[in-house]
């Protein structure tokens, strides 16, 4: 497969590795803040319920991908549906399998009143346009009462496991003349937050073999799909600038014998043997950061 052809599918593949760490994140922290954390056991065989949903044409079984070590399950989809029609389908599954029991009574263990007191309890988030659209919620299996709730955040609280909370159900989808393409992301099993993402040192994860790390650089973000030749890293660093980086990287890969050439956008291509890696570094808010991704 072509470069050109590759880069489209790598970024696409980290940007899916992205929103799932920090969907899983946001709907957590909203759930807590704003009691729309409706937990429970997870969904077992989620992947092949979305195989059964009539009006979607999947593209294949459902993919396994691992990211900061924990596992994810993946499938895409297209559809004649419009964005809001495809999320419905997606936000049926939420309504059917969460909530709290006595909403009403639940909301008013609420400090400030809701004018919806059903809407504090919703434990989904949803953004969408007539191009794209976005959906997660945690799937508690069905309703649960407060003392449930109560004893799942406590459980929480011992193990930092979202799972013991509830499994995370997302869907990314974009409109493309007359189909919707749809990308569905789930966890089946452990989702150990507090150590996907430590306060220091290095998330869980590998390097990229044999490819230079920047002093001082912790790893952010650490992704693969099984089975698949290519991975994704990337890196919270020490450096100046991004094209500081950028440059120490054309000199450290080309020092350990990769054949450095210029990429998309300040980008960096290096390839050696039957590897080609895509290193690109920009500036975020945890400083400069690099992403390396990899394919064989």
């Amino acid at each position: 497969m072509s470069n050109s052809k590759w880069a489209p599918r790598l970024w696409g593949f980290a940007r899916a590795s992205f929103v799932v760490a920090l969907l899983a994140c946001a709907a957590l922290g909203l759930g807590l803040r704003n009691a729309r954390a409706d937990f429970g056991e997870r969904l077992l065989g989620f992947g092949a319920e979305l195989l059964r949903w009539d009006g979607f044409r999947f593209d294949s079984t459902p993919r396994r991908v691992s990211v900061n070590g924990v596992e994810l399950e993946l499938v895409a989809s297209s559809t004649a549906l419009s964005v809001g029609e495809a999320l419905d389908r997606l936000e049926g599954v939420c309504a059917a399998r969460a909530g709290i029991e006595g909403a009403d009574q639940a909301s008013r263990l609420l400090l400030e009143p809701a004018a919806r007191p059903g809407g504090w309890l919703e434990p989904r988030i949803r953004r969408e346009s007539d191009s794209e659209g976005v959906i997660a919620c945690l799937d508690t299996g069905g309703p649960v009462s407060v003392r449930d709730l109560t004893a799942r955040l406590q459980a929480f609280a011992r193990t930092g496991d979202l799972n013991a909370v509830g499994a995370l159900r997302y869907a990314l989808a974009q409109r493309h003349g007359d189909r919707t393409s749809v990308l569905f992301i789930w966890t089946e099993g452990a989702v150990p937050l507090l150590q996907m993402f430590p306060k220091v040192g290095d998330a869980p994860g590998i390097d990229p073999k044999a490819v230079p790390r920047p002093d001082g650089a912790e790893r952010l973000l650490s992704g693969a799909e099984h089975g698949a030749p290519y991975s994704f890293t990337v890196y919270r660093t020490q450096a100046a600038s991004p094209d500081a980086l950028v440059a120490w990287y054309r000199q450290s890969l080309s020092t350990s014998g990769f054949v450095v050439s210029n990429g998309p956008s300040g980008a960096l291509w290096a390839r050696q043997g039957g590897r080609t890696l895509l290193v690109r570094a920009a500036r975020g808010r945890v400083g400069v950061v690099s992403a390396v991704a990899e394919m064989k």
